[in-house]
C-alpha cells in the first residue's frame, strides 16, 4: 500500500511537470498497465524505469505511443550527459540568467543550462524552440525525430560522419544532410537503428515515449562503455612535469588530447619498461586513459598506460663549421625545402647544435671522421625519441657500396629510378638515377657507386660490362684491402672501379699476365684501356695502343653509304650539350640490323685516332631518343 502511494505521488508530480525523469524511487515496467511483457520496448522501459530515469503516470500507465516534448527530451539528455557537480554549477552560472529570461519552467532550467553548456543547443536554437511553442508549461509543439537525433549525437559528443553508407532507411532522400551525418554516427554508436522504424527514419514526425526509452537506454549503455578506458594515438607536442601539474598533450591531425599522469601511470618503450622521464616532445605514443573527477585532475583525464614508440626525426643543414662539441649549420626542419638529389637546401636559419659525446658519425654506411666534413656537405642530424643519436654526411663527391634491395620507378619528378641499398653498416637507404640509359642492377647485386649527395653518377662504379677511357690513377686502400682504377672520359667524368685481386691484363689482343703487382697496375696511369667489370669488380684490363684519345658523347649521323663488302661508311657531327655543331668524324661499321640512321642522334663511346675518327677499335652506341639502356658494340673498321 505504501509503495502504491509513493507511485501515485511521483506520477502526479511528473504529470504536472510534463517530465519523463523519475525521482529516486522507481517503478518497474511490469506495473505499467499498457506495457505488456510482449511489447517491443518492454525491456528498455523496464531497465530505464528501474534505474529511475523514466516514469509513468498516476493511472499506472506509461503511454508508450505519446510523443515526447522538448523539455522532456532535455531532461533525459541531462542524465545522458551526466556532468559532475562542479561542471553543473558552471553551466548554471554561465547560462542561468539566459534561461530565466526565456521563462523556462523551473523544473527544466538546469537541464537547459546543461544542454547549452555541452553544446547540444545554442541560445539561438533555444530561442527558436520558444517561438515555436516548445518551451513552456503547456507546450503547443513537439520536436521532430531529426532534431532529437541531433540532440543525442551532440550530447554523446559524436562527430558527424561523411560516410553514411551504414544508413539503410528507405526515406534517406528526405533527410537533411547534417542529420544524416549525425544519424550515421548514432548508428555506429548503437543508439539508433540502421533501418529505422519499419524501414524508414520518418524524421519529420515526433518521437514516442517507447522510442525514447530505447534511445535513452542505448545512450546510457554507450556512455557506460565510453566511461571505461579509452585510447588515443598521436605525437607528443607538450610535456609539463612541474609540481602538481604532470601532464602531456598528444595531437593527431586536428585532434588534441591533454592527459595527466602520476606515479600509478605505467610507461613502456617498444614493449620494454620505461620511465616518465622517457616521455619527450616529438615522440609517437599510444595513451590509455580514463575520464576522472576534474577536482582531482587538471585535464579531467588520467593516463593509466603510456606506450612510447621509437620515433625518428631529422634536421638537415649545409655545413658551416665545427667547434669541439658544436656543429654550425644553415638548417631546415621542413622536408619540402631540401633536395638531396640535386644538392639543394633552402635554409630557415643558421644554428649551433650541440653534439652528444660519442655521437655516431657515418657517411654512406661507413664510419666517418667529423673533422673531415667539407663546406658543401649536407649534414643530417638524426634523433631517436627526441635525442640526437647520429650525424650523417652527404657529399657532392660521395662513395658508397652495398647490396641492392629494390629497384623501382622514382616517386619524384626529378629522377627516373630509385635504388634501395643495404649499406655496409646494415642501414637501408634509397638513391636516385636520372640517366635514362643507366644500366640498372639486379636485386641482390653488390654494387659500388660514386654519388652526388644521393644522386648516382651517370656512369656507375661497379656497373657490369665494358668501359673505356684513360687511366687517371691507380690507388690502393688498406681499409678496403684492395686497389681501385680511376677512368677519365671525354665528357669530364672520373669514375672509380674496384679491381679484382686476380685481374687479367692484355695489351691490344695479346695476353700479358693474371698476377699483377701494384707496380704493374701503377704503370697503367695515363694509358687508354678497355676494362671488363663483373659482379662489381674489374676482372680484365686491356691496354689499347695506337690511339690518341677516348670519346664519349652525342653525334648526329649526316650520311650513311654502303659498299659491296658489307661495310657502311658513316659521317657524323659531334654535338655539345646544347646540340651545337662541333666537328665531324668518319668511321666504318659492318652492315647489321642495328645500322645507324641518317639524321638521328646517338650516344657513342670509342677510341679515336689523331683525326678524331674511330679506327680499328671497339665502338659502342645507342639511340639517344629511346629508352634503351643497353649498348650495341662493334669493331670500327679502318677507313680505305
Amino acid at each position: 500500500m505504501n509503495k502504491n502511494r509513493k507511485f501515485v505521488k511521483r506520477s502526479l508530480a511528473l504529470a504536472l511537470s510534463a517530465a519523463v525523469l523519475a525521482p529516486a524511487t522507481f517503478i518497474q515496467a511490469a506495473q505499467f498497465k499498457d506495457v505488456p511483457a510482449n511489447h517491443w520496448a518492454y525491456s528498455y522501459i523496464d531497465a530505464m524505469s528501474s534505474r529511475g530515469v523514466i516514469a509513468g503516470y498516476s493511472d499506472h500507465t506509461y503511454k508508450p505511443a505519446r510523443e515526447v516534448q522538448f523539455l522532456e527530451v532535455m531532461r533525459l539528455i541531462e542524465g545522458v550527459i551526466n556532468l559532475s557537480s562542479t561542471e553543473t554549477n558552471n553551466a548554471k552560472a554561465q547560462y542561468g540568467e539566459v534561461v530565466r529570461q526565456m521563462n523556462v519552467p523551473s523544473w527544466a532550467q538546469q537541464s537547459i543550462c546543461v544542454a547549452l553548456y555541452r553544446g547540444v543547443l545554442d541560445v539561438e536554437t533555444l530561442n527558436q524552440a520558444k517561438k515555436n511553442g516548445m518551451v513552456s508549461y503547456n507546450p503547443t509543439a513537439i520536436p521532430d525525430r531529426s532534431s532529437v537525433a541531433v540532440y543525442y549525437a551532440r550530447a554523446l559528443q559524436l562527430k558527424k560522419k561523411s560516410d553514411i553508407s551504414n544508413l539503410k532507411q528507405s526515406d534517406l532522400a528526405s533527410i537533411n544532410q547534417d542529420v544524416k551525418e549525425y544519424l550515421s554516427a548514432l548508428v555506429d554508436a548503437g543508439v539508433f537503428d540502421a533501418y529505422g522504424a519499419n524501414g524508414k527514419f520518418e524524421g519529420k514526425r515526433g518521437i514516442r515515449r517507447d522510442e525514447m526509452a530505447r534511445i535513452t537506454h542505448d545512450a546510457y549503455k554507450y556512455n557506460e562503455k565510453a566511461s571505461q578506458e579509452k585510447t588515443f594515438e598521436g605525437k607528443v607536442t607538450l610535456v609539463s612535469s612541474g609540481i602538481g601539474n604532470k601532464q602531456f598533450v598528444v595531437e593527431k591531425g586536428n585532434e588534441k588530447l591533454a592527459v595527466n599522469y602520476n606515479e600509478s601511470t605505467s610507461f613502456s618503450l617498444n614493449g620494454k619498461t620505461a620511465k616518465a622521464e622517457d616521455l619527450k616532445e616529438g615522440q609517437e605514443v599510444k595513451v590509455t586513459y580514463k575520464e576522472v573527477d576534474t577536482n582531482l585532475q587538471q585535464t579531467g583525464r588520467l593516463a593509466s598506460k603510456v606506450e612510447l614508440k621509437k620515433t625518428e626525426s631529422s634536421i638537415y643543414g649545409r655545413f658551416i663549421r665545427l667547434d669541439r662539441d658544436k656543429i654550425t649549420l644553415d638548417y631546415t626542419e621542413n622536408q619540402n625545402t631540401f633536395d638531396l638529389i640535386n644538392g639543394q637546401l633552402v635554409s630557415q636559419g643558421r644554428k649551433d647544435f650541440t653534439l652528444p659525446r660519442n655521437v655516431k658519425v657515418t657517411s654512406y654506411g661507413l664510419n666517418y671522421d667529423l673533422n673531415k666534413v667539407q663546406v658543401n656537405d649536407i649534414v643530417e642530424l638524426k634523433s631517436i625519441n627526441g635525442e640526437l643519436k647520429e650525424v650523417k654526411i652527404y657529399s657532392p663527391n660521395g662513395y658508397l657500396e652495398g647490396i641492392v634491395e629494390k629497384v623501382e620507378d622514382s616517386k619524384t619528378t626529378s629522377a627516373k629510378k630509385e635504388i634501395t641499398l643495404k649499406l655496409n653498416n646494415g642501414e637501408k637507404e634509397t638513391y636516385y638515377v636520372t640517366d635514362t640509359y643507366f644500366s640498372l642492377p639486379r636485386v641482390g647485386d653488390r654494387v659500388r657507386y660514386n654519388v652526388y649527395y644521393k644522386l648516382i653518377n651517370k656512369v656507375s662504379m661497379g656497373q657490369s660490362g665494358q668501359h673505356m677511357g684513360r687511366v687517371y690513377d691507380i690507388t690502393y686502400s688498406a681499409s678496403r684491402n684492395g686497389s681501385s682504377l680511376f677512368l677519365d672520359t671525354s665528357d669530364g667524368q672520373r669514375t672509380e672501379y674496384r679491381i679484382k685481386d686476380t685481374v687479367k691484363l692484355n695489351k691490344d689482343n695479346s695476353f700479358v699476365s693474371s698476377s699483377l703487382s701494384l707496380t704493374d697496375l701503377a704503370n697503367l696511369r695515363n694509358k687508354y684501356v678497355l676494362i671488363n667489370v663483373k659482379e662489381g669488380y674489374v676482372d680484365e684490363i686491356t691496354e689499347i695502343t695506337g690511339v690518341s684519345n677516348f670519346f664519349r658523347g652525342r653525334v648526329r649521323i649526316l650520311s650513311a653509304e654502303s659498299d659491296r663488302n658489307g661495310l657502311v661508311r658513316y659521317e657524323a657531327e659531334r654535338l655539345d650539350r646544347n646540340y651545337v655543331y662541333r666537328e665531324t668524324m668518319t668511321f666504318q661499321l659492318e652492315k647489321s640490323a642495328w645500322d645507324l640512321i641518317r639524321g638521328q642522334v646517338y650516344e657513342i663511346e670509342t677510341f679515336v685516332d689523331a683525326s678524331g675518327n674511330p679506327v680499328g677499335k671497339t665502338i659502342k652506341y645507342r639511340p639517344e631518343d629511346t629508352s634503351r639502356r643497353d649498348w650495341y658494340s662493334q669493331q670500327a673498321r679502318e677507313l680505305k
